[in-house]
């Protein structure tokens, strides 16, 4: 899953990703959940993860929310951040119910 290769955006190329997931592999036990996921925000973008249940979404949030540790990649630039100021940058939006 590369959602860079699959989103055109319009960014400040100088300007550095206020996140960037590069590599990231999790998993539970011997189910690998996110194999290889690079993805980069840029400031002031929305993101939208959609894709089918359990598929990695929910995972690949509580691992950019410091919830979850990665088993191996990087998620950053957040080092010069507090967990607590992240949770205020990302949201869930759970749609279950919501569709149907």
């Amino acid at each position: 899953m590369s959602a860079e290769s699959s989103v055109t955006s319009i960014r400040d190329a100088a300007a550095p990703p206020v996140l960037k997931a590069v590599g990231v592999h999790k998993s539970f036990g011997p189910l690998a959940v996110l194999r290889g996921v690079d993805l980069s925000v840029g400031a002031h973008e929305v993101v939208c993860l959609i894709g089918a249940s359990g598929s990695g979404k929910s995972t690949l949030l509580r691992c950019c929310n410091l919830l979850e540790r990665v088993g191996s990649g990087t998620i950053g630039p957040i080092q010069s951040r507090q967990a607590g100021q992240l949770l205020n940058w990302y949201s869930f939006v759970f749609s279950s119910g919501f569709w149907s």
